[in-house]
């Protein structure tokens, strides 16, 4: 296994061709090469998303096992290998990060906010001013609290309550 991390050599299409028939019948070889060629690419996405050295290590090896799941879903006529690893390694490398997350926001929350963030764009386009929270509420059909409580997770803290520049400062 410690050959894996110094060899990583991309690899061509039609090295991928050849490749993925002696994955699939057990060639170890091959399954490696197909590996190590991928190495690169994970630790690099892993360095996007973790915080230090012990979770960057964490962060490799959630990659890598997602690379080496990847094998067994990957088609070379649909695109490259090298791709189709990546989106299985940072999709793995998220749902990690999530879970570790210490506070975990359920999908109710995240859906209004959506619906919350989409209205206020609309209201924008339609008005040429920010709306405000009631505006919102009534655009979606939604009580006012329910939007005030997910107002900071939909923009963030930093747009608690939309200000006017033609507002007098109280």
């Amino acid at each position: 296994m410690g050959d894996l991390y110094i060899s990583s050599a991309a690899l061509t299409p039609r090295e991928e061709m050849a490749l993925v028939p002696l994955v699939r019948s057990g060639d170890v070889a091959a399954r490696d090469m197909m590996l190590s060629s991928v190495v690169r690419l994970v630790r690099f996405i892993a360095s996007g998303c973790s915080a230090g050295d012990e979770e960057l290590d964490e962060m490799i090896q959630v990659g890598m096992v997602a690379a080496f799941q990847a094998l067994k879903t990957f088609d070379p006529r649909k695109g490259r290998w090298s791709q189709h690893a990546a989106q299985r390694a940072r999709m793995s490398m998220y749902r990690e990060r999530r879970k570790k997350a210490p506070v975990q926001v359920p999908e109710g929350p995240r859906s209004l906010a959506r619906k919350i963030l989409a209205a206020w764009e609309a209201l924008v386009a339609d008005t040429g001013f920010a709306p405000t929270q009631e505006a919102v509420a009534a655009a979606i059909d939604a009580e006012v609290e329910d939007v005030g409580d997910s107002w900071d997770l939909a923009f963030g803290p930093a747009m608690r309550s939309a200000a006017s520049l033609d507002a007098p400062v109280v």
